[in-house]
């Protein structure tokens, strides 16, 4: 018979191999057939107190010696002549005290910390985005996932036999060899071991800037605020923020005007609640894509600006294919695409900036940024900028200039009065009608990119400036050339473009609709 050893400890009585165990792997106890395995250690030492010392049995002795003890013939012989021991031999002295230590050494080194459930709670309190990661549909089988594997660490230390661990707590034995290896750990595990071990400050938490694209696992945490409160709250992400060094950029900053990076920063916000708008992608990460009508000559300058400032927070934005919608009217509008890499710091800037959760859609939802009102003057009227690029107007016709929306009105208006512009609540828009808030609208100027709407309002200003002071006589040709027009079916607005435009008359909508009143009234005084 073969001495029995257990973790190279020789055995040789019962009550040594149990305290053997309860020492070196108390965990076997918690088996469903650990006394059953037990038994047969038991058999199996008294056997080798018994015969041990012979060298050979006699024939049919085996056959009586199972007749005694009541046992199977066939055992005893794998005990007594072939030198067969009971399976926990073989599984306890698999892996030694010595080598299980040091793979699970070497293991811990991997966890960078997260060697407990306590620590694992920690990490992912520390994460922005903790409590909605609560609310995904694999949550539960992820957590209950990354609860087996303390449970293994901790089970493991005490027995060092996988294959039991593996069937005990319903896990594959490949698998769970890889989780001693770590060369695949369960994925929340994965992930809080990214997530720094260093506390962020208060009011700030952990929020990685990208999500690897083959692993979906974080990468590059920047700490962030929960709320903002001050403009150092801003500053605090964006000098963690590096504005990419290509030489794209470099192009469109010579085309576009140097911009500092929060100004970048504030106009790029204004354009994402406008035209701009985010894409979820995976786990609270989220792209911006932007939309301009093809038919602004402008349209591939404003393209331009949106990826130039998205790439002053370290992100890449292209241009891509064309995009078709099918409006009411079942008109086809053509519009140029523009779209940026995915980041969960896009996803950061809607909830924690814009007020809004990650289901809700800024076109139904009202943002709640409050924040912006209390920023400098220069950022606030930047962030208007973005606004009035994406969804405002300026018209000769309306003799108007506004900031159409259907959620926002009444926050776009007092943010206009912050800089000192009246507007009012028009329908879907906060409209800036009278002539000096027009002109304080110019020298604003209201828009950035959208050369072409910003001209509008300098030729509106113009008309302003120019126009005739105070009741003056108004020529017969012009008299003539107004009332054709009106009478052609010209509306009152369209008539003060086409004056402008190809005569260069300078009349506002006040006064061409006083002229076609006063000339109607007197054609019908004279019938």
């Amino acid at each position: 018979m073969r001495t029995p050893e257990l973790d190279g400890v020789k055995i040789e009585s019962y009550d040594q191999l149990i305290d053997l165990l309860k020492e070196r792997s108390p965990a076997f106890f918690a088996r469903k057939d650990a006394d059953k395995l037990l038994k047969s250690v038991k058999l199996h030492l008294e056997l080798y107190q018994e015969y041990g010392h012979r060298t050979h049995l006699e024939r049919g002795e085996v056959a009586k010696l199972a007749k005694e003890l009541k046992q199977s013939p066939t055992t005893l012989k794998r005990y007594l002549r072939m030198g067969v021991m009971p399976k926990i031999y073989y599984w306890s002295n698999m892996v030694s005290s010595g080598d299980k230590e040091k793979k699970l050494e070497a293991l811990r080194a991997k966890l960078n910390g997260v060697t407990t459930e306590e620590e694992y709670d920690q990490r992912f309190s520390s994460l922005y985005f903790s409590d909605e990661r609560s609310t995904t549909a694999n949550h539960r089988a992820y957590d209950e996932s990354a609860r087996k594997f303390f449970q293994f660490l901790i089970e493991y230390e005490e027995s060092g036999l996988l294959v039991d661990l593996a069937k005990r707590l319903g896990i594959g034995k490949s698998t769970i060899q890889a989780w001693l290896d770590g060369t695949q750990l369960p994925t929340r595990i994965a992930y809080a071991t990214l997530i720094p071990q260093e506390r962020p400050k208060k009011g700030f938490k952990w929020l990685p800037k990208k999500l690897n694209h083959i692993t979906n696992l974080p990468e590059d945490f920047i700490q962030v605020p929960v709320e903002i409160i001050t403009t150092q709250n801003i500053l605090d992400v964006l000098k963690q923020l590096f504005p990419l060094n290509t030489k794209t950029m470099k192009k469109w900053e010579k085309e576009l005007g140097e911009m500092s990076q929060e100004i970048a920063f504030m106009y790029l916000l204004g354009l994402m609640v406008s035209d701009g708008g985010f894409k979820s992608d995976v786990d609270y990460s989220a792209k911006s894509e932007l939309f301009v009508s093809r038919k602004y000559p402008w349209s591939s300058t404003l393209g331009k600006g949106f990826c130039y400032t998205l790439g002053m927070i370290g992100l890449y934005a292209k241009r891509e294919s064309n995009q078709e919608k099918v409006r009411s009217d079942g008109r086809v509008h053509v519009f140029k695409k523009h779209g940026s890499t995915a980041s969960p710091v896009l996803m950061w800037i809607k909830k924690a900036l814009l007020g809004l959760e990650a289901s809700e859609n800024k076109k139904n939802v009202p943002i709640k940024a409050e924040w912006i009102l209390k920023m400098p003057q220069e950022w606030r009227v930047t962030f208007i900028q973005g606004l009035a690029d994406g969804d405002g107007y300026a018209s000769i016709p309306r003799f108007d200039t506004a900031i159409t929306t259907t959620t926002n009105i009444d926050f776009f208006v007092r943010l206009l009065e912050s800089v000192g512009i009246e507007s009012t609540i028009d329908d879907d828009r906060a409209r800036i009608k009278k002539q000096n808030e027009i002109l304080k609208a110019r020298d604003l100027p209201l828009f950035r990119f959208a050369s072409g709407r910003q001209q509008i309002l300098e030729d509106m200003c113009e008309i302003i400036k120019l126009k005739p002071k105070g009741r003056q006589h108004v020529s017969e040709d012009e008299r003539k050339l107004i009332m054709d027009m009106h009478n052609s079916g010209l509306k009152i607005g369209e008539i003060v473009e086409k004056l402008w435009r190809e005569h260069g008359l300078p009349r506002t909508t006040a006064m061409v609709d006083t002229l076609v009143r006063r000339e109607k009234k007197k054609h019908d005084n004279n019938d």
